[in-house]
């Protein structure tokens, strides 16, 4: 994100990347992730789990453990909407670093001005940015970061002072996702409860994770 009206982020082989929409574009992002393979293999071993049919079980009993942190989970599912129409793009998969390349030319083509997620800046944003990083795709990364916190290119509908909940806990008070969609009337079908989607993606139930 070299300047501020242009949210086109650079691909990493040096290849001009042109954007295929006019207009200044509000991209709405959402990632899911599961916890890498090679760290759930090194948890079974330390939990002492025999190989065979129970290494399987665990394995799926298991598979949210480290999902939500970059140093042990991984990102198995994107989706992508703009402002403009109702366009969606998703992909899912087994290979974070082509789901991560092709997150990456998704946002080329659109050049957003604005990039939008829930829980964006306490989750999404700073899990793709260090998944980036790992697989060596440091300009995506760095068009995910925004150098001051009041910046508007980056967008939380989260944010405490987007979105406003009590000093403490209480009970019926929601924040989620489904309260702003509610909140601005929009419906969301039943899909696959968010907590199941680390087993779904070790499952390989790739189609359910994209339609939640």
């Amino acid at each position: 994100m070299s300047v501020a009206t242009d949210m086109g982020i650079d691909d990493d082989r040096d290849e001009d990347v042109q954007g295929s929409r006019s207009g200044r574009v509000v991209a709405f992002v959402d990632i899911e992730t599961a916890s890498q393979p090679s760290w759930l293999a090194r948890q079974a071993v330390d939990a002492g789990v025999e190989l065979g049919p129970e290494t399987r079980l665990w394995t799926l009993q298991h598979a949210g453990d480290g999902a939500l942190s970059p140093y042990t989970g991984q990102v198995v599912c994107w989706a992508i909407a703009i402002d403009q129409d109702e366009t969606v793009w998703s992909m899912c998969g087994g290979n974070e670093l082509e789901l991560l390349r092709a997150f990456r030319d998704q946002l080329n083509a659109i050049r957003p001005v604005t990039i939008v997620a829930h829980n964006g800046h306490s989750f999404d944003l700073p899990f793709l940015r260090a998944r980036a990083l790992r697989l060596d795709l440091p300009k995506l990364a760095r068009g995910l970061w925004q150098d001051k916190p009041w910046g508007s290119r980056l967008v939380d509908t989260a944010d405490a002072t987007w979105s406003p909940r009590p000093p403490r806990p209480v009970k019926g008070w929601e924040y989620n996702l489904d309260a702003v969609a509610a909140l601005l009337g929009i419906v969301r079908p039943s899909t696959l409860p968010g907590a199941d989607v680390p087993r779904a993606w070790y499952e390989e139930r790739y189609d359910e994770i994209v339609a939640y």
